[in-house]
Formats: structure tokens, C-alpha cells, sequence
């Protein structure tokens, strides 16, 4: 029984001990269809206004409002 305790304080502690990185930013790599979606082009959908309206919906503002940044893929295209 003892030994059973000890394995579990072994297995559950490191997951309250270690911290979580946040990953609140990304890059949206695309080539000419892409920016179709992008931003404000003929479509109906812009990721930056869906990435605001997620922000304003989950209270996220400054380091942790998530953010994306635009690249064309393959570079130089």
C-alpha cells in the first residue's frame, strides 16, 4: 500500500509542479488562395476579425490576446 502511494505522488506531482507555456500566437502560412481568407479581400471570412472577436469573447487583451501573423509559403512567392 505504501509503495502504491509513493508511485502515485511520483506520477501526479510533476504535473503540479511544472508550469504551462502559453502559445497565444502563431503565423498563417499561404499561398495565392490564402488570401482570400486573410484579411479584408471580397470574402465574408478574415482571420484577423475572427482572432478580434475571439480576443473580445474570452477577455484576452495584451500579452495574452492571441495574435497571427500573415507569411506567404513558400517564402518568396
Amino acid at each position: 500500500m505504501k509503495k502504491s502511494i509513493y508511485l502515485f505522488l511520483f506520477l501526479i506531482v510533476p504535473f503540479f509542479v511544472s508550469s504551462q507555456t502559453l502559445f497565444r500566437s502563431g503565423k498563417f502560412l499561404h499561398h495565392s488562395t490564402g488570401l482570400n481568407i486573410w484579411g479584408p479581400n471580397s470574402s465574408s471570412t478574415s482571420i484577423l476579425q475572427e482572432i478580434a472577436i475571439y480576443n473580445t469573447n474570452n477577455g484576452y487583451t495584451g500579452t495574452n490576446a492571441v495574435s497571427m501573423g500573415e507569411q506567404w509559403f513558400p517564402s518568396g512567392g
